[in-house]
């Protein structure tokens, strides 16, 4: 809360130094990609020192990870049930924010040279599929088809991946990826997937 002077406590105002360090951040890497963007930079855009974003993050890597975990945080929203619309999503955010996907894979190549980085980045990506995992569960329960243990997880993990594969080749070759080719992909995955839970638990369609 405010002070009674109408001041900001020091911690809405970490918090607002916090804020305005990810708009930044999320501009210049966008601008500028990962490894050419600096933290001057970043601190010129905001308006601030260099001492302020080291105050919020550990370095660079930190920063770009809190943008992500954002990313992942919006996009576990995005998920629901039937799963084209989470498809529609995603497909949106490719079109809408070109930028962030190239800048994405850019980071996991530099993250994977740098074991802290890709243990941060790693469990990120686990609280996604855990989402969808959680979704794969609802859905088969709805369904009334028993699951194999871990056969949630495994789906979880062939549906996120599906849709990287997508974004990589939509990333390459924008004419040979429509915007509805995951939706469609990700209905076939899903009723190879169910029709294998319904066989296994003996349920009928």
């Amino acid at each position: 809360m405010a002070t009674p002077t109408g001041r900001l406590s020091r911690r809405e105002s970490q918090a607002r130094t916090r804020e305005q360090l990810l708009g930044s951040a999320a501009v210049v890497f966008g601008e500028r990609g990962y490894e050419c963007a600096s933290i001057e930079e970043i601190a010129r855009h905001a308006g601030v020192t260099t001492g302020a974003i080291y105050s919020n993050f550990a370095g660079k890597g930190d920063l770009f990870l809190a943008l992500f975990d954002r990313q992942v945080e919006a996009r576990v929203r995005e998920l629901t049930d039937p799963p084209a619309l989470s498809a529609r999503h995603w497909m949106n955010f490719l079109s809408e924010e070109p930028q962030l996907y190239p800048l994405f894979l850019e980071f996991c190549v530099h993250a994977a040279r740098r074991p802290e980085l890709q243990a941060r980045l790693a469990a990120s990506f686990a609280r996604y599929r855990a989402a969808v995992a959680a979704l794969v569960e609802a859905a088969a329960r709805k369904r009334r088809a028993a699951l194999e243990a871990g056969a949630a997880d495994r789906m979880a993990a062939a549906i996120v991946a599906l849709g990287n594969g997508v974004a990589v080749e939509r990333l390459a070759d924008p004419d040979a990826v429509p915007d509805d080719l995951y939706g469609w992909a990700l209905q076939l995955l899903l009723d190879g997937f169910d029709r294998s839970a319904r066989a296994t638990s003996g349920t009928k369609p």
